[in-house]
């Protein structure tokens, strides 16, 4: 075992550690979230560390970190996984307290780093890795984000909320950055009180793929991002009118059980000009076609021949379609499809 005492902002030189026998980016991938003034177990041995060699990637090539804040009632933690640019597993780092005082109901105790190198590596379950006395455990994950930003300038970032019922607000300020910036937000079975998920929102950018997951979420405002995906377990009678207005997004994925009525009032909304960004919808869709088509007056496309309609990498041949005039004029397409998991009706809008 290799025993370091690393002062806080002092330069860290590979060069001390030749018996390690790694290239810069490994170790100082491993080192990163080091940088604090504390003291730290490296418990690598040699033929351990050449192991490493086979996950940790190049610095100019894009990294990817999935980022999940979770609860597991008694604690908050972090999870960081790590996967190379062809979606390879990498790492995982794990950041936790590890006691509570039940009287005051406050975390207590230092923040542990738990690390694996591949869920196949053999010393996967080992005791930690490290202690990081003191430090918070949303501190501690940001930091170490930051740190592999230095390494990897193509770094991905995506964020999600796990199991939370309400939001360590104090703290969440430290990993805020890392918010904005991320690629795609992720809320699952999450019931985080109304005043905390409208605080959250000030984060959200235009482009934040957001995906929410059997939670309870209170949108904001012109709830402005790229793209919104909603899984629920209910009927979703209602939820999805009555809130459709907010949505200035281009992407738009519905899975739950819409009736014929939730689907016209969604389209009427588009109608009225209140969503002048949209592009795409995918609802899930079980009802009768005729009690959609009808009420819209959608006319089929006369045109003989292919009708694409791109979008990123999305196509879709909509000459079988039935389109609606919009505002401005405008056009949407409905189609019907079974190609999903469900069957569904796709929404687009053509520039």
């Amino acid at each position: 075992m290799i025993e370091l005492s690393i002062l806080q902002n002092q330069l860290f030189d590979i060069k001390m550690f030749p018996v390690l026998n790694m290239p810069d980016t490994a170790l100082q991938v491993l080192m990163a979230m080091y940088t604090f003034q504390e003291k730290i177990n490296l418990s690598l041995a040699c033929a351990q560390a050449k192991r490493v060699l086979r996950y940790i990637t190049l610095s100019n090539a894009v990294m990817i970190l999935k980022v999940a804040i979770k609860f597991d009632q008694i604690n908050h933690y972090v999870e960081i996984d790590a996967f190379d640019e062809r979606k390879k597993y990498v790492a995982r780092w794990i950041f936790y307290k590890r006691a509570t005082d039940f009287t005051t109901e406050h975390i207590i105790g230092d923040t542990f780093v738990e690390i694996d190198l591949a869920y196949s590596y053999p010393g996967a379950g080992r005791p930690p890795l490290t202690n990081i006395q003191t430090f918070h455990v949303l501190r501690s994950a940001a930091a170490f984000i930051d740190h592999v930003q230095d390494i990897y300038q193509k770094l991905i970032v995506d964020i999600s909320f796990d199991s939370l019922s309400s939001l360590d607000l104090e703290q969440m300020p430290l990993i805020h950055r890392w918010i904005t910036r991320a690629r795609k937000i992720k809320f699952q079975e999450c019931t985080i009180p109304d005043h905390e998920m409208l605080h959250l929102q000030e984060l959200f950018q235009s482009h934040h793929n957001l995906i929410v997951k059997y939670s309870q979420f209170r949108f904001s405002n012109n709830f402005a991002v790229h793209s919104i995906k909603l899984r629920s377990f209910d009927r979703m009678e209602d939820f999805v009118s009555k809130n459709f207005h907010l949505f200035q997004c281009q992407v738009l994925d519905f899975q739950g059980d819409f009736s014929e009525k939730e689907v016209l009032k969604i389209i009427r909304c588009w109608k009225s000009g209140r969503n002048p960004l949209l592009k795409k919808i995918k609802i899930d869709f079980f009802g009768e076609l005729d009690k959609v088509f009808s009420p819209l007056r959608a006319k089929a496309w006369s045109e003989p021949g292919p009708r694409m309609f791109k979008l990123g990498d999305f196509e879709l041949d909509c000459a079988d379609g039935r389109d609606v005039r919009g505002p401005q004029k405008s056009i949407g397409t409905l189609k019907y499809t079974e190609q999903y998991d469900n069957p569904a009706l796709l929404f687009v809008v053509w520039n």
